[in-house]
């Protein structure tokens, strides 16, 4: 039997009845697995342990989340809902292992913006009210999208991965009050919303999206992109 390669998923937490839970949405391991991946969670790990994993593992998806702490691009907190101070750093650890290594890493939401950051880019603190277009969290639409349907279009640029995949236009979901303002250096813009702002960047063994796919994981192009990640990683 083929291994399957081994993907390493970051990790948020949850508390309940005061007791606090490491822990991910069940869609990331589902996602995973239908492409052909073995997803595993890490947890609050420093660097050392960051470089075995990379070394041991084949592949990085970094999630979805609270925001990225505003400080790493050098702004004051004004509309950030920051995620626990070990998770930031575990985020960091294992991103810049698998880079060094030139190990595939999966950027989705929070982890695009994430890398967007590590990588010395820039965020715009909050949508609503310093970039008024449309809504960019369908829960918060009138009537709310459902999760595992499609919100917006994001036009795809030409000569990437992601428009190979989705063709010049395609739906996306979308759960965002934070965007990318500054495009990391070396870094190709590979599609945008229709009011501007970046939803996906890729760069050799690094793909980023802002929307989730792995809650489109009916729809065979979201799919095909998850397989795309993971036949990297092989």
């Amino acid at each position: 039997m083929n291994r399957k390669p081994l993907i390493i998923m970051t990790a948020r937490d949850a508390v309940h009845n005061n007791n606090r839970t490491l822990c991910e949405n069940d869609s990331y391991f589902n996602y995973i697995e239908a492409a052909g991946g073995l997803p595993l969670m890490a947890g609050e790990v420093f660097e050392t342990e960051a470089q075995q994993l990379a070394d041991l593992a084949d592949g990085l998806v970094i999630t979805g989340g609270p925001d990225v702490n505003p400080a790493l691009y050098n702004e004051p907190n004004t509309h950030s809902f920051l995620m626990e101070q070990a998770l930031e750093d575990a985020d960091r650890f294992l991103y810049n292992a698998f880079r060094k290594r030139n190990k595939p890493v999966f950027g989705i939401c929070r982890g695009m913006q994430a890398i967007a950051v590590f990588e010395g880019g820039a965020l715009l603190q909050d949508i609503p009210t310093q970039y008024p277009g449309f809504e960019h969290n369908q829960m918060k639409m009138d009537p709310p999208v459902p999760r595992e349907c499609f919100a917006h279009d994001c036009l795809f640029a030409e000569n990437t991965l992601l428009h190979e995949i989705f063709g010049d236009r395609y739906g996306v979901n979308t759960f965002h009050h934070q965007a990318v303002t500054r495009l990391p250096e070396g870094f190709v813009l590979s599609a945008r919303s229709d009011d501007g702002l970046i939803e996906g960047f890729e760069k050799e063994n690094v793909i980023a999206v802002q929307w989730h796919p792995e809650r489109l994981i009916a729809d065979e192009k979201h799919l095909e992109l998850a397989k795309r990640f993971i036949a990297m990683c092989r």
